[in-house]
């Protein structure tokens, strides 16, 4: 996901502030991710429990990264028509905005200790809902871009 999430820097950087930003967030969230789950180049022993800090850090950047798609980018043209692929788009894109919200609700509302056993799947799950969103954003966004 980092791989591609550069490939659509280089593409789109300086083409708008805005998204400019969004990327950067993504790029945020991305690395955030990668701890929690303990991927490379943040390993982590097995069983290791995370800390709640963290895990609200990341439940953080993955609100504001969802509301500024949702609120900066998607809805950039709220005055004008959309196509009918960007409304596609956007339905698809909702689907993982809906498992990242109860995904946050899971671990901002309870203690982790109560959860801690479920993380990994949810991370997991997490992670393919995120997988599929960037590339239904980068689709959009290049509608956009392209029109």
């Amino acid at each position: 996901m980092l791989t591609q999430l550069k490939k659509i820097q280089q593409q789109w950087q300086g083409t708008d502030q805005v998204i400019d930003t969004w990327l950067d967030e993504r790029q945020a969230l991305l690395v955030s991710y990668c701890q929690l789950a303990g991927l490379p180049p943040f390993l982590r022993e097995a069983n290791t429990p995370v800390p709640d800090f963290d895990l609200k850090h990341f439940c953080q950047l993955l609100i504001d990264y969802i509301s500024a798609g949702h609120f900066e980018i998607f809805n950039q043209k709220a005055n004008q028509q959309l196509s009918v692929e960007e409304n596609d788009l956007i339905s698809k894109i909702n689907t993982s905005t809906d498992y990242a919200l109860a995904f946050n609700d899971q671990y901002t509302k309870s203690t982790t200790g109560d959860l801690s056993t479920q993380l990994a799947d949810n991370l997991s799950q997490l992670g393919q809902y995120l997988e599929q969103r960037f590339a239904l954003e980068d689709q959009l966004l290049s509608q956009r871009l392209n029109s």
